[in-house]
């Protein structure tokens, strides 16, 4: 396997701004060290600001003391309260499509099983009926109770297949009544700065030449293209692995694929985005945390507790 090239954020000496949509980031990087983080980006002598945006939980604590954590290390801190908003799982149609499949793939077994008992309850009739002129006919053929053994095996089997199929009815039963749950709304808490994010980035427009933005969101493709095309500007977009919106980035023409097979793609010019695993072993601690006297505040900073 061949080894990564170590990379570094080219600034040309230019004024650079920082901006970490944190809560975007976290829920992929939960060992990320606010204060490690803030010093490796202060090394390069280009960045003038690093914004951090983060939600405040009512009646969390926790949630306090992360802006109060990464405001005493030196970033500029964007918050608001978290609010908690209504989801209509219903709107989720792979979540209904995978239950009805399960609860259609369920009667089909339940249809068999009963399709089963059916056959061998006919054949335990059949054995009663052959006994029965074995009895009346043969008498002298020691045959019955091999019969009568054959006629109990076939008993227990139909009963535990009927027992199996009603097993079955109830667990349809069951994800029925989930699936008329799921339908009702919940809450998700939600905190989300891209208008935020975009307002900041137009009233500073002046003020920087290079933007590093830490987000997954596939919002800000527009905004970035934008930058880079009617202001000359370059973005570095770093995104959480497995967690990027780069069907917008693709429709911006911000990214291009050579070939789809291949996977090899090219970025505009001006643009660059990489997960930020490139730089994950930087902006963590170098030792573990010593916890024999209760959490230290940077754990708790970016905790979901």
């Amino acid at each position: 396997m061949q080894e990564r090239k170590e990379f570094s954020f080219y600034l040309y000496n230019k004024p650079t701004l920082v901006i970490i949509d944190w809560y975007n980031i976290y829920n992929r990087y939960k060992n990320i060290d606010l204060k490690v983080f803030f010093d490796y980006l202060k090394e390069y002598k280009e960045i003038y600001e690093i914004r951090f945006y983060q939600g405040v939980i009512k009646d969390k604590d926790w949630s306090l003391d992360i802006i109060q954590v990464a405001k005493k290390i030196g970033y500029r801190i964007m918050t608001k309260e978290s609010k908690y908003t209504k989801i209509d799982i219903s709107k989720e149609p792979y979540l209904i499509n995978t239950l009805e499949m399960l609860r259609e793939i369920l009667a089909t077994i339940s249809n068999n099983n009963s399709g089963v008992a059916n056959k061998i309850y006919t054949i335990k009739q059949r054995i009663k009926s052959r006994l029965s002129i074995i009895e009346k006919t043969k008498k002298h053929i020691p045959l019955k109770s091999f019969m009568d053994n054959d006629e109990s095996l076939y008993v227990e089997i139909f009963e535990f297949i009927k027992t199996l199929d009603s097993n079955l009815i109830n667990l349809t039963t069951k994800i029925e009544w989930f699936k008329n749950e799921i339908i009702k709304p919940i809450k998700k808490l939600k905190c989300d700065f891209d208008a935020e994010i975009a307002r900041d980035i137009a009233l500073n427009i002046n003020n920087f030449e290079n933007l590093i933005l830490f987000s997954g969101d596939g919002d800000f493709a527009s905004t970035i293209k934008y930058l880079i095309e009617e202001k000359a500007k370059r973005v570095f977009t770093m995104y959480p692995q497995g967690s990027f919106g780069e069907i917008d980035y693709v429709n911006f023409g911000l990214i291009i694929y050579d070939n789809l097979s291949s996977g090899k793609r090219t970025f505009m010019s001006g643009f660059t985005a990489r997960p930020i695993d490139h730089i994950i072993q930087k902006i963590t601690k170098k030792e573990p945390a010593d916890c024999s006297a209760g959490p230290d505040i940077d754990n708790i900073a970016g905790s979901g507790q």
